[in-house]
């Protein structure tokens, strides 16, 4: 559904990952400084994704949707932790807020303005994929992780 909105995407980095799509199943390795998602042909598996433990279902149905479109592309699902995960991971994709982000990727701006604004942030082994989301008891108002995720999958994984 379109809004008169538009949500603000900041970048950490200037490489995008795209175009991703090319990349993860011909044995080349995704890489954004040094992040790398999955390289089929050194058997990295895909970086897991990590939720927020009580996120809503919008956060829940974009994060497996980012998962099924990893598999499509590559053949290999990522995993979906939920929480946070002991030990950390050396590399993810973090989804929604979580209080290791200002540790992991410092000088990362994780405070939202605008209405359903989004952040997607690129750095050498995290990826952090957000947005200002809002729930009123049962209610979703803002889904701007949900919009960041749709965005991530557009524009740098290239799914159309």
């Amino acid at each position: 559904m379109e809004t008169s909105m538009k949500p603000t995407t900041t970048l950490l980095t200037t490489f995008i990952l795209a175009p991703f799509a090319a990349l993860l199943c011909s044995g080349a390795s995704a890489v954004s400084a040094d992040f790398v998602l999955v390289d089929a042909a050194a058997k990295i598996p895909p970086a897991p994704i990590i939720i927020p433990k009580e996120a809503p279902a919008s956060i829940r149905e974009a994060t497996q949707a980012l998962a099924d479109y990893v598999r499509q592309i590559c053949g290999t699902k990522p995993g979906i932790v939920e929480g946070s995960p002991t030990p950390l991971p050396d590399r993810a994709i973090w989804v929604g807020l979580h209080p290791e982000l200002p540790r992991l990727m410092p000088g990362v701006k994780l405070e939202f303005a605008h209405p359903e604004e989004t952040l997607i942030a690129i750095g050498a082994k995290h990826v952090i994929i957000a947005g200002r989301d809002r729930v009123a008891g049962e209610k979703q108002l803002e889904a701007g992780t949900a919009n960041a995720v749709f965005t991530f999958l557009q524009k740098d994984l290239g799914v159309r």
